[in-house]
C-alpha cells in the first residue's frame, strides 16, 4: 500500500521481485482470503498518526476490508480493535520505550 494506492506485497525491484514472487511486479494481496480467514480471528491494528509509509486512506481501507461481514459470518466474526497513537511513525510502537504505556496492551 505504501505510496502506490494499491494493496500489494513489498516491491523489491524487478530482479528481486522475479526471485521472490516469480514475476516482475509484486502481487496483490488476496482480499477475498483476508475476508474469509484473517478477519475471523481477533485482530489488533496499531496505527501511528505520523506513519510515513501507510496513508490514512490506505489504513481506513484495510479496516473496511477486515470489518466486512455478511450474514453467515456474523456469528463467528471476531472483533477488530484499532489503537491510534499520536505522533508515532510506522514502527515506533515496536521501538519506542513508551510503547507499552502508550498502547495500554
Amino acid at each position: 500500500m505504501s505510496n502506490t494506492a494499491e494493496f500489494k506485497k513489498y516491491d523489491f525491484g524487478t530482479a528481486k521481485n522475479l526471485e521472490v514472487y516469480g514475476q516482475e511486479y509484486p502481487p496483490f494481496y488476496d482480499l477475498d482470503l483476508m475476508r474469509s480467514h484473517i478477519r475471523k480471528i481477533p485482530t489488533l491494528l496499531i496505527h501511528g498518526t505520523k506513519d510515513a509509509l501507510v496513508t490514512e486512506q490506505d489504513f481506513d481501507y484495510l479496516i473496511e476490508v477486515l470489518e466486512e461481514t455478511d450474514e453467515k459470518d456474523s456469528a463467528t466474526f471476531k472483533p477488530l480493535q484499532v489503537i491510534d497513537i499520536p505522533f508515532y511513525g510506522h514502527n515506533d510502537y515496536i521501538w519506542a520505550t513508551s510503547s507499552k504505556q502508550t498502547t495500554n496492551i
